[in-house]
């Protein structure tokens, strides 16, 4: 599996063991939930992540799928690492619904699943389609030393939003599908009390996106390399905090293009394999559905 959890949605899930015992929790909590709730994409904040973040704009409205969240340090929209994200989230509530409640977060952080889990159901714009990502993180590159991100507001992003998508006929991508179908099984779990519809309509297209994964599967080629590049070389954004091209070039991993340009290299969420995502996906289906067919 990616290294998804260690992005916002997976850390409030671990709070509970990461955060020192003289540090209160119910202190804690709203500040890390509001933080993921300033990745959104797409829509109005909620307010209290505009209390903390008030510089903040709706960004992302005119997306192929609006909505959802930025999850690293670019305007790029990865379903893949959202999908994992949203996972962890929803198991995170399922466990730990009493503490989200004293520390009076439990509606926003309800609300923040339903967002992420809609914008999931948006990608999944036919049975045989699925929008693995939005924009290009080589639009983001900076310089060597801190590698891809920016410093711009969203609002002020690169124009590039062009939707990747896995269909039916591409040579890969089981792993974003099944990240997609576990997550989706998993908000299903956790909203099933609460909004049963939403819940309902997020197993429909959990059942989907697991069995076009594993139509896919036997193929063992990861989404990155072929439906998406994870990895390349660009030239950096011109911006006032770079070290320069000197420093950039008298690094390793720096090369020039035709144009004599120094080019430097990036990584954006890289898989190895689609057989952990795969029995993820299982898992959470399994309990979603208690069918014993997702264990075989």
């Amino acid at each position: 599996m990616h290294c998804w959890c260690v992005i916002p949605a997976a850390a409030i899930g671990c709070l509970w063991l990461l955060i020192p015992v003289e540090l209160d929790i119910n202190e804690v909590l709203p500040g890390v939930v509001s933080f993921l709730d300033a990745q959104r994409s797409g829509g109005v904040l909620p307010n209290a992540t505009m209390a903390m973040y008030p510089w903040l704009q709706p960004s992302g409205a005119a997306d192929p799928v609006p909505g959802g969240f930025y999850v690293g340090a670019d305007y790029v929209k990865y379903s893949a690492p959202m999908a994992t994200s949203m996972a962890f989230l929803a198991w995170s509530i399922l466990e730990f619904q009493q503490g989200y409640t004293r520390a009076g977060v439990y509606d926003q952080v309800v609300a923040t699943l339903r967002y992420g889990t809609e914008y999931l159901i948006r990608c999944h714009r036919s049975p045989g389609e699925y929008i693995v990502q939005i924009g290009n993180p080589a639009d983001y590159v900076v310089d060597l030393q801190r590698g891809s991100g920016s410093w711009g507001l969203p609002q002020d992003m690169p124009p590039d939003r062009t939707a990747h998508v896995i269909t039916n006929s591409s040579t890969g991508g089981s792993d974003a599908l099944a990240a997609a179908a576990a997550a989706l099984a998993a908000a299903s779990v956790t909203l099933n009390r609460t909004h049963p519809d939403l819940a309902h309509e997020a197993l429909s297209h959990s059942k989907q996106l697991y069995e076009m994964a594993s139509s896919l599967q036997l193929l063992n080629h990861s989404y990155c390399g072929a439906v998406i590049p994870c990895q390349g070389l660009a030239v950096p954004l011109p911006d006032p905090g770079a070290s320069g091209a000197a420093a950039v070039a008298a690094e390793g991993r720096a090369a020039a293009n035709s144009s004599g340009a120094v080019e430097v290299s990036w990584e954006a969420y890289p898989s190895e394999s689609v057989y952990d995502d795969m029995a993820w996906a299982a898992a959470w289906l399994h309990k979603a559905t208690g069918v014993a067919m997702y264990l075989a």
